[in-house]
């Protein structure tokens, strides 16, 4: 019997079998919640003026290398001469944080990155504000602990067309495939458009292909490139539609991707950049993917083998906004806001069923702090504890708070 049921006959009793039953439902309430942990905030010292602190969802922004450090890279905010996204690193587990001294070139208060991790070598694409997608390689030296900056070439430059919301992926063999959001000033004509880089030495270059409808109502679309075992594959939004591309390395640089839709969101949409969403990849090669509709988080998944997608929702509406999942020590974990606090669903079968087994949570806000649907950050690849950024704001500044969230080997 459910709750509701039971909280409906209990009020139609009096006397000892109400109080049976208050009893029952307060000690069935108890042991409901003692099945999800609650994990307190560690405050840190990372603080931005800007609101894309941590940026996108479709994006990634965190990693962690093999000697365990956590590294990411934030929005500092306008008026840093032209660095404004800057690399961070915490060596003792998200207690501090420091400041690599690795700025991206150019970049500033609007910009948003992407980047994935091979060893100890760090991809990234980012945007400049303008008509501008550059690209970037970063080394890190696991025995000094530092990073440095290698190589900043540009992907694509215009000075009649916006760029925005780069994300990067590599195949098999090595060539990078980079989509990103433009807009024709003449026409405001928005697309998603997708660059190549065929080789380490090789130029970038336009791929002529285009994702989704082109049109000027709105630019609420993102494209975030996965890589599989057989190619490359795209989770991309236009608005109230999710869809999948993908490509086998067998073909032609400039060959049409095969297509499915994923998901169409029952409820109007908040996500002006289309960007409410995150994709990772399992070590098949299946994809899975969290994203929001009204406030509910959803959770599809692609199985390689069957080529097929399916979706469901996964909780009611908790005024989910922003979310991210991680694929943890072969496990699945999903982070998502839940009002002003977060909330961790695991699952253990490969995204079979999902588990709530953790709460997040922060003092109440006092004089200007406010954590309305706040931010957040994890690796897409994670050892455990997952290391967890949460955004909020203190007056005019944006700040970090951490957790680390271990996984749970079998989900309550």
């Amino acid at each position: 019997m459910s709750l509701q049921s039971i909280q409906r006959f209990s009020g139609l009793c009096t006397g000892a079998f109400r109080a049976f039953f208050a009893v029952w439902l307060a000690l069935a309430a108890c042991l409901a919640s003692a099945q999800v942990e609650q994990i307190p905030a560690n405050f840190t010292t990372l603080a931005s003026t800007a609101d894309r602190m941590i940026s996108y969802r479709s994006q990634n922004h965190m990693w962690q290398t093999a000697d365990g450090a956590t590294h990411v890279v934030i929005n500092r905010g306008p008026g840093l001469s032209g660095q404004s996204l800057t690399l961070f690193s915490t060596f003792d587990g998200g207690s501090t944080w420091v400041n690599s001294g690795v700025n991206l070139p150019k970049s500033n208060g609007s910009s948003t990155s992407d980047g994935y991790l091979v060893d100890n070598r760090l991809f990234m694409t980012y945007d400049v504000g303008t008509g501008i997608i550059r690209a970037a390689e970063l080394q890190y030296d696991a025995a000094s602990t530092t990073w440095t900056l290698q190589k900043v070439e540009t992907v694509f430059s215009s000075g009649t067309n916006l760029a925005l919301t780069p994300a990067m992926a590599a195949d098999a063999l090595g060539r990078r495939w980079l989509t990103f959001t433009h807009q024709d000033t003449v026409t405001l004509n928005f697309s998603i458009k997708m660059m190549v880089k065929a080789s380490a030495d090789a130029a970038w270059a336009d791929t002529g292909l285009i994702f989704g409808n082109v049109d000027n109502v709105s630019n609420e679309r993102s494209g975030r490139p996965v890589t599989t075992r057989r190619g490359v594959g795209v989770v991309y939004t236009v608005k109230a539609d999710t869809f999948w591309a993908e490509r086998n390395n067998k073909w032609a640089l400039n060959a049409n991707w095969n297509k499915l839709p994923v998901y169409t969101k029952q409820t109007p949409s908040n996500d002006p950049y289309g960007t409410h969403f995150s994709a990772i990849v399992d070590a098949g090669s299946n994809v899975h993917l969290a994203s929001v509709d009204g406030g509910k988080v959803v959770y599809s998944r692609w199985m390689i083998d069957q080529n097929t997608w399916t979706t469901r929702v996964l909780t009611d509406d908790i005024k989910a906004s922003y979310l991210q999942a991680t694929i943890v020590d072969g496990k699945l974990m999903i982070v998502t806001n839940s009002y002003t606090n977060l909330s961790v669903y695991q699952s253990t079968d490969n995204g079979a069923s999902f588990v709530r087994t953790h709460a997040l949570t922060h003092p109440p806000p006092v004089d200007l702090i406010n954590y309305d649907r706040p931010r957040l950050e994890t690796p897409g690849i994670s050892t455990s504890p997952v290391p967890v950024l949460q955004q909020y704001v203190d007056g005019k500044v944006q700040r970090a708070m951490f957790f680390a969230v271990p996984v749970s080997p079998t989900p309550p």
